[in-house]
């Protein structure tokens, strides 16, 4: 149970970088950036739990493109591209209900 719950991991955080990368593309021109998110998977306990971390390899231009940023002395701002929290809120919604599926499978 515990390899299928890991694979059932690994098949989220691939459609989760599909589909952050095309949230970015819709919203933001820029394909080196659309091009420099990443997923990094780390295990513990000897392989047991494992966790996917998706990121960006360009971490400052994230962080102003999902907040907006100041531009200049007069305290204008940019307009903000979220495009992390749309994924987060699909992954908080839709990985629980994979990994119950799975689980039932194994059942």
């Amino acid at each position: 149970m515990i390899v299928a719950v890991n694979e059932e991991v690994e098949k989220m955080a691939k459609d989760a970088r599909k589909r952050l990368a095309n949230e970015a593309q819709s919203r933001i021109e820029g394909r080196k950036y659309v091009r420099s998110f990443a997923i990094q998977m780390k295990s513990y306990f000897g392989g047991l739990e494992k966790e996917a971390i998706i990121y960006s390899k360009k971490p400052g231009l994230t962080q102003l493109l999902e907040k907006g940023h100041k531009v200049g002395n007069r305290g204008a701002t940019t307009r903000a591209f979220p495009h992390f929290l749309p994924i987060n809120e699909w992954l908080s919604t839709e990985f629980p209900k994979r990994i119950a599926d799975r689980i039932n499978k194994i059942k």
